[in-house]
């Protein structure tokens, strides 16, 4: 598929766009999500970082469309699969995100661009029934520093905590 030309409403994103690859990870804490035989492997690849991949694209769609790939930093194993689109509202600032995830947490995101930043928060969540901990909810951000690397900032609350709680910190380079 050859990408079309960029729809007006993602132009406010175009900063976003391309692949980007994480430099420095920060896993504020650890999560049991879904205990299927994925995660099993998981545990016994406990990892305290990872290495990421983001790659965001447009064909020309009034979406962005975005994969997130992440895996264990010595041994390459997979971690985490995310995919999703960025749609932006007609003629505001505001932002929805679709986002699924392999580890059976599905959501619907909602938040705001300003320049080189976007912060959303999740409109609604559902998790699979393989998920020990079920996501209630997340608030997290994307924006560009003064050295031009994207930073990503993750908050969740699982089903038994009261509050947001940082879980990761990212720093990104343009591949």
């Amino acid at each position: 598929m050859q990408p079309g030309k960029t729809h007006e409403l993602v132009k406010p994103l175009c900063w976003l766009l391309g692949t980007w690859k994480s430099v420095n990870v920060k896993l504020k804490r650890k999560l049991n999500l879904p205990m299927s035989d994925h995660c099993k492997l998981l545990k016994a690849n406990a990892y305290d970082t990872y290495s990421e991949i983001l790659t965001f694209s447009t064909f020309g769609h009034p979406t962005i469309k975005y994969e997130a790939t992440s895996w264990h930093p010595k041994n390459f194993f997979p971690l985490k699969f995310e995919v999703g689109h960025f749609m932006c509202h007609p003629g505001k600032k505001n932002l929805t995100v679709v986002a699924a995830h392999n580890y059976g947490m599905a959501a619907v995101e909602v938040g705001k661009i300003t320049q080189h930043c976007i912060e959303l928060c999740t409109l609604s969540m559902a998790n699979s029934e393989v998920v020990d901990k079920p996501v209630v909810g997340y608030c997290r951000s994307y924006r560009i520093n003064d050295q031009g690397q994207l930073v990503y900032k993750l908050k969740l609350r699982t089903q038994d905590e009261h509050s947001l709680k940082e879980y990761t910190r990212i720093i990104y380079e343009k591949d």
